[in-house]
């Protein structure tokens, strides 16, 4: 609680700024005791809380002039190791820290907050929260679940801790994948007229998209972790809606991320957007963007949307610069205004071997993108069967490339990469600068001689003229037998080589 003799000026100041700070384990005099910290961590959390409360209330009570220009509010632990591996299912917790004030943050008083926000907010608001109240109480009893489960049916841990269970059987799905009841409560997004910057995580509640409003000064949006009502049944509608050029006519930056209910996105943008980011949005089925003055597209973790039948995507972006693409639709469901102008592509998903169809998408992108001189793709080493055919071969020529990322994996299989790298190296024959990240089991190796991961046969002595490379960066290397290869043939086709950095794989 704000102290009495500061009360009157909390009332009174133009920024509010709340925040539960580093989540370290350590006490105050360093000593490693998770749990005497954690409490003290969480009591502390849970007085800011209440602090958040009075200070508004007073805030309210002030009448004229209890406007504030910047507000935040971030009860997420902070630090470097503060990061959220996301999918959408609410099972389980990935902060690295505990957030034991969730039951605190119970719908009621996020909605009181929000609409704090829309009467009182004019420049910048920040709300930054794990999980809420009822979602942590369906976790925790998942959690208890699984625990429950492990415990009946473990019979030993192993001296290197390896668990070895009664039955070598998964935890059924009652287990594993049975989501709580949840009494859905829904808290609206706030209808601002004056807010300049908003950045809402909102720890997965339900949310509401107002029917009516618009934020007419706003210029950066950010939406995180949250749940569209399906209650209403058009609240993705309403979405696209209120972010369209109609109610936000300022709009620069979107970013909508771990973003479930949103099946279909239109987006009429104003001139003024230029940088959109769309990850993570698990009900995405049908993306339709028109944004004039769009610079920057992020479209990735869409997981329905290159997979569904009913899927489509049309966008239209004649300015646009960069396009990081993860989530791509056939190419005969997708329209694309604007491919000519694109300098940038990155996390361009490329497949080595299968069927044509594979990298439709991502061959009809390259060659539609023909002035991209920005490239990184991720190429995936998979062979389903003997008989799959080589679909590098499908990517056009990239003359215009001269910056080429490329992520190498071979997922479970351990295949060699070295040839299918060179392969799609040749097709940049005008590169300056190449880096090759080395992903996946590093130190499997495939044994089999007439394996098409070693084909061509001859690769390594195969030249590619690579007249203008100059800087090679190479991540993750091990000492395989296809990569040293592939070194000493970049060495031999690179004849005004500089530089070559390479990083080997720790384990």
């Amino acid at each position: 609680m704000p102290s009495k003799r500061w009360r009157r000026l909390w009332a009174l100041v133009p920024v509010l700024r709340f925040a539960v700070g580093p989540g370290s384990f350590a006490d105050e005099h360093g000593e490693v005791d998770r749990e005497k910290f954690a409490v003290s961590r969480r009591d502390a959390a849970r007085r800011l809380i209440t602090a958040v409360d009075a200070t508004l209330l007073a805030r309210r009570a002030a009448g004229e002039g209890n406007d504030v220009d910047v507000m935040e509010i971030a009860l997420v632990y902070s630090s470097v190791d503060k990061y959220y591996v996301c999918s959408y299912g609410m099972e389980r917790r990935y902060y690295l820290h505990d957030h034991r004030h969730e039951a605190d943050i119970t719908l009621s008083r996020v909605d009181s907050w929000l609409h704090f926000v829309e009467r009182h907010v004019k420049g910048s608001f920040t709300l930054e929260l794990p999980l809420v109240a009822p979602v942590a109480a369906a976790v925790a009893a998942a959690e208890a679940r699984r625990a429950a489960w492990l415990e009946a049916n473990t019979a030993s841990d192993t001296d290197e801790g390896e668990v070895i269970f009664v039955e070598h059987v998964a935890p059924p799905a009652d287990v594993e994948e049975q989501e709580e009841e949840i009494d859905v409560e829904v808290v609206e997004l706030p209808r601002s007229t004056r807010a300049e910057v908003m950045s809402l995580t909102l720890g997965y509640a339900t949310v509401s998209v107002p029917a009516t409003g618009a934020f007419r000064a706003l210029t950066d949006f950010t939406l995180h972790h949250a749940v569209l009502d399906a209650g209403s049944g058009d609240d993705d509608l309403r979405l696209g809606h209120l972010l369209s050029s109609s109610c936000c006519p300022r709009l620069r930056r979107l970013s909508l991320r771990h973003v479930a209910g949103v099946a279909t996105l239109r987006l009429d943008a104003a001139a003024t957007l230029e940088e959109l980011r769309l990850v993570h949005l698990p009900d995405l089925q049908w993306l339709d963007v028109d944004a004039p003055g769009l610079r920057l597209l992020r479209v990735g973790g869409c997981s329905r949307l290159p997979y569904s039948d009913s899927s489509a995507m049309a966008i239209s972006a004649p300015r646009l610069e960069e396009f990081s693409c993860e989530s791509l639709v056939d190419p005969e469901r997708l329209e694309f205004n604007g491919a000519a102008a694109v300098r940038r592509i990155k996390n361009l998903e490329i497949m080595s071997f299968g069927d044509a169809d594979d990298n439709a998408a991502a061959v009809w992108l390259l060659k539609n993108c023909y002035a991209v001189d920005h490239l990184k793709v991720k190429l995936e080493i998979l062979l389903a069967q003997q008989d799959d055919d080589d679909i590098i071969k499908d990517v056009p020529q990239l003359p215009s490339v001269t910056s080429f990322t490329i992520e190498a994996s071979s997922w479970f299989d351990g295949h060699a990469v070295g040839a299918s790298i060179a392969k799609f190296i040749a097709k940049c024959n005008n590169i300056k600068y190449l880096r090759i990240d080395f992903s996946g089991w590093y130190n499997l190796y495939c044994s089999e001689p007439g394996c098409l991961c070693h084909q061509p046969e001859d690769w390594k002595d195969q030249m590619i003229s690579l007249e203008n490379l100059r800087v090679v960066d190479i991540r993750r290397f091990a000492p395989l037998d296809d990569r040293r290869s592939l070194v000493q043939l970049l060495f031999a086709s690179s004849p005004a080589l500089d530089t070559m950095h390479w990083w080997r794989n720790p384990s």
